[in-house]
C-alpha cells in the first residue's frame, strides 16, 4: 500500500499523493462531498497505530489534504479530533480560499446543525430531500463565507453518517441564557415540523433536547400541543392570575384526572406559518450564539493564567491536565463518564483520549486508556504521568 508521510505533504507530485489525489477523485465522482470508511483513509497515511488516528495525526493529513484542494470533516482545526478505523468521515473539495480555524459564527452554525441534524435523524436515516432542506435553509440563514458553507455542508453529512448524538451537545450550551435556550427549544420543534409531522420518535428526542437545555422534558409535548392549537408558543414566565383570592363556599372536591401520555399524531394539523416564522429567526439564533463563542478565547487567557496552570503535567495544558488528574484512582469508568469529564472541561472526547494516550506513550511507551466503553485506566501510567 502506498502510504503518505507528513513529510510529502507539501509535495504534489509525488506518487504517493498522486495516488491519494486519485482515491479522492474516485470516492467523490461528481458530488460535492462523500463518506468514507476511517479504515480506508488510513491506508494513505502513515498512522502510530492501525486502528485509529490521532488527532495530530489528523490534523497533519488535513493539511495534506489541503495541499492537493481536499478537505476532511471532521478536522481537529475545526472542532474535530481523532478518527478510528471504524468511523467514516467526510471528503469534499475545497474553493480558492483557505481559512485556517474556525470563526465564531461558523461554531454556533455547527451547534444549530447539529440540534437539526439529531431531531432529522430520530426517525432512522436522513433522506437526500431532508439534507438538502437542512443545508439550504441554514446556508439562507446564517450568511457564512463560501469555504465555511462548504465546510458546514461537509460537516452536515458527516454528522448524518456518524448518527448525531445528543452528549455532544452539553457543554456548548454554557453561558447561554434561558432565553436564548427557548429559542434553541423553539428552532428544534420547528425543524421536526418542517414536513408539517412530528413523528414519535421526533417527539422522544425533542425531550431529550428540552433536558439538555434545561428545560422540564414534559414541556416538549406542551409546546407542541400548542403548536397544534395556535395558541402563544411562549409560555407565560410568571403565574397567571385566573380569579383574585376570595373565600370560597364548601363544595365538591374534583378528583385529578388521570395521568394520560401526550401523543402527536399526523391527524393533526401544523400551524406551518409559526413554525416558517420560527425557522426564519434561525440568524437571529445564530448572531445571539456567535457573540457567546467569541467570548471562548478570553475565557481560555483566563484559565491559562489561573494558579493551577503554574502545577500543570508536562506536555499538557490546564484543561488536559485537570482531566488527567480526574482520572486518580479510577481504574475503569464508562465511555459516558468519560465523555462527560471531557466535556466539562470543554474538551473533545476523541481527542483529549489519543492526546493523554500520546502523551502516555510518549513518557511510558504504553497507553494510558485502553478501550472504548469502559475506557480502562492504566493507573501505573498515570501515577508516571503525574511524577
Amino acid at each position: 500500500r502506498a502510504l503518505l508521510p507528513p513529510e510529502l505533504a507539501e509535495s504534489r507530485q509525488s506518487p504517493a499523493s498522486e495516488q491519494l489525489r486519485t482515491w479522492i477523485e474516485v470516492s467523490l465522482g461528481d458530488r460535492d462531498g462523500a463518506a468514507v470508511e476511517g479504515a480506508d483513509l488510513m491506508t494513505h497515511w502513515d498512522c502510530a497505530r492501525a486502528d485509529r488516528m490521532s488527532k495530530g495525526e489528523v490534523g497533519s493529513f488535513a493539511r495534506a489534504l489541503e495541499s492537493l484542494g481536499y478537505g476532511i470533516e471532521p478536522d481537529p482545526r475545526f472542532g474535530g479530533g481523532g478518527i478510528r478505523s471504524d468511523q467514516k468521515v467526510v471528503l469534499f473539495p475545497l474553493g480558492s480560499e483557505r481559512i485556517a480555524a474556525s470563526s465564531p459564527a461558523y461554531r454556533a452554525a455547527t451547534l444549530l446543525l447539529h440540534l437539526a441534524a439529531l431531531v432529522a435523524a430520530s426517525g432512522g436515516d436522513v433522506g437526500e430531500t431532508e439534507e438538502r432542506h437542512l443545508e439550504e435553509h441554514l446556508e439562507q440563514s446564517l450568511h457564512l463565507g463560501a469555504e465555511e458553507s462548504r465546510r458546514l455542508r461537509a460537516h452536515l453529512k458527516w454528522l448524518i453518517a456518524e448518527k448525531p448524538r445528543a452528549a455532544g451537545i452539553k457543554r456548548r450550551l454554557e453561558g447561554i441564557d434561558a432565553a436564548r435556550r427557548r429559542l434553541l427549544a423553539e428552532f428544534a420543534i420547528a425543524t421536526a415540523a418542517i414536513d408539517g409531522v412530528i413523528d414519535p420518535e421526533e417527539i422522544q428526542t425533542l425531550t431529550k433536547i428540552y433536558g439538555l437545555l434545561g428545560f422540564d422534558p414534559k414541556q416538549a409535548y406542551a409546546d407542541i400541543h400548542s403548536l397544534q392549537t395556535r395558541d402563544s408558543w411562549r409560555p407565560a414566565e410568571d403565574p397567571i392570575t385566573v380569579r383574585p383570592p376570595e373565600a370560597a363556599e364548601a363544595g365538591y372536591a374534583i378528583p385529578e384526572p388521570p395521568q394520560k401520555p401526550v401523543h402527536v399524531t399526523s391527524n393533526f394539523a401544523l400551524d406551518m406559518d409559526r413554525v416558517e416564522r420560527t425557522l426564519a429567526e434561525t440568524e437571529t439564533i445564530s448572531r445571539v450564539l456567535a457573540e457567546v463563542f467569541a467570548e471562548e478565547p478570553a475565557e481560555a487567557k483566563a484559565l491559562e493564567a489561573d494558579p493551577i496552570a503554574s502545577s500543570a503535567v508536562p506536555g499538557l495544558d490546564p484543561r488536559h491536565t485537570a482531566l488527567l488528574r480526574s482520572l486518580q484512582g479510577r481504574s475503569e469508568l464508562s465511555g459516558a463518564e468519560f465523555e462527560e469529564l471531557a466535556e466539562g472541561l470543554d474538551l473533545l472526547a476523541d481527542g483529549a483520549y489519543e492526546m493523554l494516550n500520546e502523551l502516555a506513550f510518549e513518557r511510558a511507551d504504553c497507553p494510558l486508556l485502553e478501550g472504548e466503553d469502559p475506557v480502562e485506566v492504566d493507573l501505573e501510567v498515570l501515577r508516571e504521568l503525574q511524577t
